[in-house]
């Protein structure tokens, strides 16, 4: 996708004032100049932007601002750049433990309830690029209560009897999700960061978001090598 735009700014100490054509690659924002070497706007470097009708604003990393003003085309080219920057990322990438196991039923079937409730979050946000139904799709209170409700589920499939024993493993049990509540936690937090935050620090707040959810992915994991130990 491409765009006409004047663009207006201060960008690492250098005016600019000139009119470029903005392309959107895989990673960046290409800026072609008539006049000068094209500019190569990182994805990462960019922490938030606000559209207008006929205008927008880019806010860089380092406080950096540029002003851009064009036709009707630049709206769409900036919402198109906001769905890019916005795509959740495979949650389950490098989480080894996750996916076909070498292992009885029982093993899987508890694999599959404890996972369930970050495969919830992640097939909810499958497609969705707009922040804040992102926030909305993945909520924090209800990715917790998923987890002690696995807990518990697992502590009874594995336990039917019920009393002391069962009561035990439960514990046992929320003790190796201890980790990833917390991951979920402080999710929360970043959700709320985002949730709360303002056009220029939108991709940046996002993009803390995102690792935060990363980060559940992580202790979720973790957790679970405790759990089928415990299992077997």
């Amino acid at each position: 996708m491409v765009a006409i735009a004047e663009v207006v700014g201060l960008v690492q100490g250098r005016d600019v004032h000139a009119e470029a054509e903005l392309s959107l690659g895989d990673h960046a924002i290409m800026l072609v100049w008539s006049q000068a070497a094209p500019w190569r706007l990182d994805f990462d470097g960019l922490d938030g932007v606000r559209i207008g009708e006929r205008q927008g604003t880019l806010y860089l990393a380092g406080h950096d601002i540029l002003e851009c003003r064009g036709d009707e085309a630049l709206r769409p080219f900036l919402r198109t750049l906001q769905d890019h920057l916005c795509r959740v990322p495979e949650l389950l990438r490098g989480v080894r433990h996750f996916g076909a196991l070498e292992a009885s039923p029982r093993i899987q079937a508890a694999h599959d309830r404890w996972f369930a409730p970050l495969l919830t979050a992640r097939r909810a946000l499958e497609g969705v690029s707009d922040p804040q139904r992102q926030l909305a799709l993945c909520d924090a209170d209800t990715m917790a209560l998923g987890m002690h409700q696995s807990c518990a589920f697992l502590a009874a499939q594995a336990e039917p009897a019920g009393g002391a024993r069962q009561r035990a493993l439960a514990a046992e049990l929320e003790e190796a999700a201890r980790e990833a509540l917390a991951a979920i936690a402080s999710m929360a937090l970043a959700a709320d960061a985002l949730r709360r935050g303002d056009d220029e620090t939108r991709f940046a707040d996002w993009r803390r978001w995102i690792s935060a959810l990363e980060r559940v992915a992580r202790a979720v994991e973790a957790g679970w090598v405790a759990v089928e130990q415990r299992l077997r």
